[in-house]
């Protein structure tokens, strides 16, 4: 309808602010994206918010950086964030066990460009926030789930292609541990 979008970020500050009260800092994990940024796709399978990937990453990297522009005065340096949790996920569906994301639905290239935009926008107004990359599933109990490589290789080459943000703005990558045949 042509009518600008209003986003109160109100309710992120408050959160925040009560998590400074108690002397924690934030490890912030974007771990989905309003449908607006998804081309009005939700995948609601798995998990209570939406695993589309993002399709529109100016305006999602714009609604990022109102987030955390609206914390910046509460002292970011030393905050964490992640980006997309476990976006290599997979499980068997249905009796055929046919193989299904689970949560985040996109390929390990939308991951990749996702991860480099939002990683962008949060430094831009947060530049003492420090970007993990991951959480990723290490899981093979099945074909097809030993996906991490794909993951980690779509992210080397999309962060090779940036300059301004790289594998040496990373400052951890981190996996989920879950008890699995695989996982003793």
């Amino acid at each position: 309808n042509g009518a600008a979008r209003t986003i109160d970020y109100g309710p992120l500050r408050t959160a925040v602010t009560r998590l400074l009260r108690s002397g924690v800092k934030p490890h912030l994990n974007l771990s989905a994206a309003p449908a607006a940024f998804t081309g009005g796709r939700t995948d609601f399978f798995a998990y209570h918010w939406n695993g589309a990937p993002v399709t529109d990453l100016e305006a999602s990297s714009a609604f990022v950086r109102g987030a955390f522009g609206a914390l910046a005065d509460l002292g970011t340096s030393g905050w964490r964030a992640s980006i997309v949790n476990e976006p290599n996920c997979l499980t068997l569906v249905g009796q055929d066990r046919r193989v299904r994301h689970v949560g985040y639905s996109g390929t390990a290239d939308d991951y990749a460009r996702t991860f480099v935009a939002t990683a962008r926008a949060i430094r831009g107004v947060a530049p003492g926030v420090a970007i993990h990359a991951g959480n990723f599933v290490t899981s093979v109990t099945f074909p097809g789930e030993d996906n991490l490589p794909l993951y980690l290789r779509a992210l080397a080459r999309a962060l090779a292609a940036s300059t301004d943000f790289g594998w040496r703005d990373v400052s951890a990558i981190s996996t989920s541990l879950y008890e699995t045949p695989d996982t003793s």
